[in-house]
């Protein structure tokens, strides 16, 4: 206990990976000789810290690969090269099961919802947080309604992982005892959206606008605002607000738990207005896009940057980790990135890369073959610059140049290599710090991650989505809203006259340039119910093979499309099979087609 008193002096040491490892096992970590019960944990202020720390430890989502406090298994790659967005480095991460449709309810939580069992561990930790602090009397009431917001925020935001999973889900919203019913069935989508809302809309009134540096990556009211924004969303697309289900469940009395059972538009309306209030929110509490580092830097700043004025929420759970070690560089710096082999790396597809306009707002044209690569790369909308490594470009001073052609470094080399080799010539940078340089030693470069969870520019974007859906055409502030996302990136706006159904193709697309590799873009495939359509999460996809006139010192590349491999979809696969053991039991009733 001692240690635990230690560690909670300030939030950004509790949130270290190394020292919090012990006492996240559970709010009671005993010392030798001593009883520690509920009451001991909700007695002083500092023990309660220890508590609301448990809670965000499980509670808490990453975007960026890691291991999950030791009691998983290590998740290698993003999900996004589970769809369009990338292929991983190599062929055995989990992701690479979503594209060959080995999907079941046995293999579930171990290819992609690793933290299926630590979200209700998270969720119980928060409710006895609501139900105990009250009886602290050293507490102020400040303090207390803070807290309060912090662990209905989480009880939320694990809630909402769920429902984007499996549709309707378990709710519960007390700390079960002994001779409680334990066998509680899953929820219908509107009584599970509105359980999520519910949370978010009292933790609002409770949670603080901002917090002092040092205790970065605690919930704001805008976390809260954010988190309701994407459920509202989430809940009034096609997946869920629909009459009948994508798939039908054996007794049609269960479709309710898979989707709302009717179309009901105002559910925009509600989304619409969840996305403005985050937006005139931030306007008033200092969080703004970055949109002045020029259209060269401003979307990579982002990024790079931790804690900039952007970002509404980032997981801050793990220090600065290094090249080699568990955490996020490893899984996500390409090969030739060091003399080590074990880096995974993301490749972004050529599927992907044609949703990148020209500078122009026009459409590139990819021809199968072409004499030079690199002015089609440098006429591309400039975020891909920022988020991707190929020929003809740098990384740093020490990773110079990125390689990706025929001959060049086994690691940076073609799609006919086989392992170890780019399968698309594009190595995704993105979230990897320019700074990061080669270090040799048992841990390489260090840096801190810039793990985001919610920041300003999906706002934006959510708000446009939802407003052109609720009208019959495109408005005013749906223009506003698309065109604010692409000014930062230098692109123009997008004309008008846009019906409702070319705006929303527009608005799809800014959504996975802007959004790319930030664990959204494989959600709002199944949002909208797309994954069937050619290239997204099903058929052929390609890259680039690329040579250079002069491999010693090139001056131009030449490129040529392949095919890498052949995807599958099945229907099935719009929502997650719940985990066969839990099934068994009696209560929750299975998605359809597991």
């Amino acid at each position: 206990m001692k240690k635990i008193i230690y560690i909670i002096v300030s939030f950004v040491l509790l949130f270290s990976f190394a020292s919090c490892e012990q006492m996240m096992g559970d709010f009671l970590d005993k010392a030798p000789g001593v009883d520690v019960t509920e009451d001991t944990i909700f007695s002083t202020k500092t023990q309660v810290e220890t508590a609301v720390t448990a809670m965000y430890r499980y509670g808490m989502h990453s975007v960026l690969p890691r291991q999950e406090l030791n009691y998983t298994g290590f998740q290698y790659a993003p999900l996004a090269a589970g769809c369009d967005e990338c292929e991983s480095g190599k062929p055995w991460p989990d992701p690479q099961k979503w594209n060959v449709s080995d999907i079941t309810a046995e293999n579930i939580t171990s290819v992609e919802d690793r933290r299926f069992s630590l979200r209700f561990i998270a969720m119980r930790k928060a409710n006895i947080v609501l139900e105990r602090v009250d009886a602290v009397a050293e507490l102020s009431a400040d303090y207390k309604s803070q807290v309060k917001g912090e662990a209905l925020f989480i009880r939320a935001l694990n809630k909402f992982e769920m429902f984007k999973r499996y549709g309707g889900i378990v709710i519960v919203d007390k700390k079960l005892v002994v001779g409680d019913e334990f066998a509680i069935p899953r929820s219908s989508i509107q009584k599970t959206v509105e359980s999520i809302v519910a949370d978010c809309d009292l933790a609002i009134t409770l949670l603080p606008n901002v917090y002092p540096a040092t205790m970065r990556g605690r919930a704001t009211k805008g976390a809260a605002m954010a988190l309701k924004s994407r459920t509202l969303l989430t809940a009034a697309s096609p997946l869920f607000n629909a009459a009948t289900p994508y798939l039908p469940m054996e007794n049609a009395d269960n479709n309710k738990l898979i989707c709302y059972g009717d179309v009901d538009n105002n559910r925009w309306t509600a989304a619409a207005d969840a996305a403005k209030a985050l937006i005139d929110w931030a306007a008033e509490n200092g969080v703004k896009l970055i949109d002045d580092k020029g259209v060269d830097a401003s979307y990579r700043y982002v990024f790079e940057v931790n804690d900039n004025a952007e970002v509404i929420l980032a997981n801050k759970m793990q220090g600065a980790v290094g090249t080699y070690q568990v955490g996020p560089w490893r899984f996500l710096v390409p090969f030739g990135f060091d003399s080590r082999t074990w880096q995974v790396g993301n490749q972004m597809t050529l599927n992907f890369l044609k949703k990148y306009e020209k500078k122009d707002g026009t459409a590139m044209v990819w021809d199968n073959t072409g004499s030079s690569v690199m002015p089609l790369f440098d006429n591309l909308d400039r975020r891909y610059m920022q988020t991707v490594g190929s020929v003809g470009t740098k990384w740093n001073d020490q990773i110079n140049p990125v390689r990706s052609d025929v001959g060049g470094d086994q690691y940076w080399t073609d799609v006919a290599k086989g392992n170890n080799i780019s399968l698309t010539g594009m190595w995704v940078m993105k979230f990897v710090p320019q700074s990061m340089s080669l270090k040799d030693g048992t841990n390489g470069q260090q840096a801190m991650p810039n793990d985001i969870i919610f920041r300003l520019g999906e706002a934006y974007l959510n708000y446009a989505e939802a407003l052109n859906e609720f009208n019959s055409a495109p408005n005013a502030d749906a223009y506003n809203a698309i065109n604010t996302i692409r000014a930062r990136a230098g692109q123009p706006s997008l004309p008008n006259g846009l019906t409702k159904e070319q705006f929303r193709e527009r608005v799809r697309n800014e959504r996975a340039v802007e959004l790319y590799f930030e664990d959204i873009r494989f959600w709002d495939i199944r949002r909208w119910k797309i994954a069937e359509d050619d290239g997204v999460m099903k058929g052929d996809f390609y890259g680039f093979e690329f040579k250079a006139d002069n491999f010693d010192a090139p001056t131009k590349y030449s490129y040529e499309i392949k095919k890498f491999e052949t995807r599958t979809f099945l229907p099935k696969m719009y929502l997650h099979p719940y985990l066969r053991s839990e099934v068994l039991k009696g209560y929750i009733v299975q998605n359809p087609g597991y």
